[in-house]
């Protein structure tokens, strides 16, 4: 994140035994947008501390990632 410039950040909430909420949390501190790519259900616990972040739920449809793409954006300029 401090050495390469990016206009947003797709996150995938597990990956192998790993959970990536860490760095969601150091995008969300430094006011970097990114979406939630994900197995789990947008009702989870895991996304409470995030409740404006756009969720894809797996497998979606490449006009669902757009979208949520467009709204974290907007989120960050509105």
């Amino acid at each position: 994140m401090d050495e390469h410039r990016f206009d947003i950040a797709i996150v995938d909430v597990m990956i192998g035994d790993g959970v990536t909420l860490p760095l969601a949390e150091r995008l969300q501190s430094r006011g970097l947008p990114f979406i939630f790519a994900t197995g789990l259900s947008r009702h989870e616990d895991t996304f409470r501390a995030f409740p404006d972040v756009p969720v894809v739920t797996k497998p979606y449809a490449s006009h669902h990632l757009v979208s949520a793409m467009q709204a974290a954006l907007g989120n960050r300029r509105g």
